[in-house]
Formats: structure tokens, sequence, C-alpha cells
């Protein structure tokens, strides 16, 4: 699984904590999974 910038949508690798494109600091918290019963 990747991570996306929010800022300018670049698809970076879970292991990047800014963008290397635009810089962004990308966000380091999980993403709470959508449980569907």
């Amino acid at each position: 699984m990747s991570k996306t910038c929010q800022n300018c949508k670049k698809i970076l690798p879970d292991t990047a904590k800014f963008c290397t494109a635009c810089g962004t600091k990308l966000n380091v918290e999980a993403i709470p999974q959508l449980t569907i019963c």
C-alpha cells in the first residue's frame, strides 16, 4: 500500500514522511478502516 500527498496527489511510499514533489508533511496517523457489517 502507498500514501498519497493530500496537496499534490503524488503517490509516495509508505515510509515517506514528506512529499518528494511539493514538500508537504504527510499524515503519520493511520486512517481508520470502515467496518462493513
